[in-house]
């Protein structure tokens, strides 16, 4: 819940759109970040996301630095616990209790950007995939 979705103004992005220069706010519209659900497909993507330009130049920098750090982050996620009692509206007010406002005015989340243990898809999601 790091990510933010719509938006009606221009941004000026944080590396890995994990923030920008508006405070966060959330609705009824969730975003399941599913880059670590399949490790081939992300390496694919990764491909993709690597040569696509963007109109801020810095943004460039932070593109993910190669396979080796997915297959790095992949092995972290395997030791992780199931935690099958996931709260949205729990999840959600700790989320925002995370975020600053750095020095150039950019709203982020603050790290560890991966929590201790992985959720399950709360049922009333299920259905949509």
């Amino acid at each position: 819940m790091c990510k933010p979705l719509m938006t009606r103004v221009p941004l000026k992005w944080l590396h890995g759109f994990h923030g920008a220069n508006v405070p966060p706010s959330f609705d009824d519209l969730y975003l399941f970040h599913l880059r670590h659900a399949d490790l081939g497909w992300a390496l694919e993507r990764m491909k993709v996301t690597r040569n696509l330009e963007f109109a801020d130049r810095e943004v460039d920098r932070y593109k993910i630095s190669g396979a080796e750090l997915l297959h790095r982050e992949y092995e972290s996620l395997e030791a992780k616990k199931i935690d099958g009692r996931f709260d949205l509206s729990g999840h959600l007010k700790t989320q925002m209790d995370r975020y600053e406002i750095g020095r150039k005015g950019i709203y982020r989340v603050l790290p560890p950007y991966l929590g201790r243990n992985l959720h399950r898809i709360p049922a009333r999601f299920r259905d949509v995939f």
